[in-house]
């Protein structure tokens, strides 16, 4: 997803954003029990895979500011989550979060 995407479904709350995590790894099970998922450059299915499945918060181009205290407690990532340049104006918890894949603090 792009930063306007994750943005928008991180408003909805951890219910829906678990929901749509757990969409995403269901598909994720089913093209690796289909044969087609392999992480390579040439793998067009698992690329869009990966892009749909990663979480963009703040990139250098549009950074984040997430007002007040921020909890992701319980939270599924189930592709690469961005929060490169984000601001947390207040305390962060990411207790019991899960991150399949790369999770990026710069």
């Amino acid at each position: 997803m792009n930063r306007e995407e994750t943005l928008a479904l991180y408003a909805q709350g951890r219910d829906a954003w678990n929901a749509w995590a757990q969409k995403m790894l269901d598909e994720r099970a089913a093209m690796e029990k289909a044969g087609t998922w392999a992480v390579a450059i040439e793998n067009t299915v698992t690329a869009a895979w990966m892009a749909a499945a990663k979480a963009d918060f703040s990139t250098n181009e549009a950074p984040h500011t997430f007002d007040g205290d921020v909890d992701f407690s319980n939270w599924i990532f189930p592709g690469g989550a961005g929060f490169g340049e984000a601001t947390f104006a207040g305390d962060a918890w990411f207790y019991e979060a899960t991150f399949t894949r790369d999770a990026r603090f710069y």
